[in-house]
């Protein structure tokens, strides 16, 4: 996931002059990531740990799969309490914006690329209402 955010990021020119700005541009792409994306890593996840050499001595899966040993035990842990790794619905904060929001926040982001997140908080509430 971040190979793919910092792939997007060298391809903006010019480079972010202050750290403000570069994270203003990284945050503007980690939300650009599509969910398919998203939804396509996570469910890939069973299949990279099943074919990895597994040693649980070792850390080889997370190695392998190129994630935190965390992540590796978290779904394991789960895989064990419910022979699944899907995430459970409704598990987590409750999204603040539709997804027709964020597609419009995506958009202005785009076109105007100087503002920052308040700035594009209020062009959506004056768009919303």
């Amino acid at each position: 996931m971040w190979s793919r955010v910092a792939q997007r990021l060298t391809q903006i020119t010019p480079p972010a002059a202050i750290p403000d700005q570069f994270w203003q541009r990284v945050e503007a792409v980690w939300f650009a990531v599509p969910q398919e994306h998203i939804q396509s890593l996570s469910e890939s996840m069973p299949r990279r740990v099943a074919t990895a050499d597994w040693n649980p001595g070792k850390h080889s899966v997370a190695d392998a799969v190129g994630v935190a040993r965390s992540v590796v035990a978290r779904l394991w842990n789960r895989f064990q309490e419910t022979g699944n790794v899907r995430r459970r619905p409704g598990v987590g904060r409750p999204r603040a914006t539709t997804s027709t929001d964020d597609r419009y926040i995506q958009l202005t982001a785009h076109r105007n690329r100087t503002e920052n997140a308040t700035q594009l908080q209020r062009q959506l509430l004056l768009a919303t209402g």
